[in-house]
């Protein structure tokens, strides 16, 4: 209520009361995707609105767009989320008691873009990168293929420093398909994949992340 003998409002009167309102769940998070058609200014939106609903922890999961200083053709050209950006947006996050989680699939997702669409991110606009993913479409990294390891671990790497080294990195390694790559499939593919995993999830704990 407002104090007490004035003309107008000087102050408040706050009556003593204990707040109860610790959330039950220590990690809240939200998964946000910058798909090619958002801009930056959606994505802020997104973090402060996870940030009114008491979020923490935000998964930023690029489709195409951040602009790779290592790998300059994987994702669109025209790409939205640059290092200076995702730097603007750690900022805000921070402020609100937000981390931001970058994400890299590191198995299925390879493309940057949705199956459906018939669109890869990557290999749309430079073909000849095409021996790192598998023949059907792209859609799966090639895991047998030594270069694929080598590019996924300097993409990590990268996008760990643009996001400040956070506590968290998220894989994917999601909705992969059976491989169509002759290497891939004359081996124990089930092997190759947890060993592929494993590396990369060492990957990350090298840079002081959980994955």
């Amino acid at each position: 209520m407002p104090q007490r003998k004035s003309v107008k409002i000087e102050g408040w009167i706050v009556p003593k009361a204990i707040v109860n309102d610790k959330p039950a769940l220590s990690f809240r998070g939200i998964h946000i995707c910058w798909f090619h058609e958002r801009e930056p200014w959606q994505i802020e939106r997104m973090i402060r609105l996870a940030a009114y609903y008491k979020m923490n922890y935000a998964v930023i999961e690029p489709w195409g767009t951040y602009r790779s200083k290592v790998a300059p053709w994987y994702g669109w050209s025209d790409g939205t989320m640059t290092e200076k950006e995702v730097s603007r947006l750690k900022k805000i996050a921070d402020d609100l008691g937000i981390t931001l989680i970058p994400q890299i699939n590191i198995f299925g997702h390879a493309s940057l873009c949705r199956i459906s669409t018939g669109k890869h991110a990557a290999l749309d606009l430079h073909p000849e990168y095409q021996p790192l993913f598998e023949p059907d479409g792209g859609w799966n990294w090639c895991l047998s293929n030594p270069e694929t390891r080598k590019l996924l671990i300097a993409l990590i790497e990268e996008r760990m420093e643009a996001f400040g080294n956070p506590p968290f990195f998220h894989i994917g390694a999601d909705e992969a398909h059976r491989p169509s790559c002759p290497d891939c499939i004359s081996k124990p593919y089930l092997d190759l994949m947890l060993e592929h995993i494993n590396v990369m999830c060492e990957t990350v704990r090298k840079k002081g992340a959980r994955p």
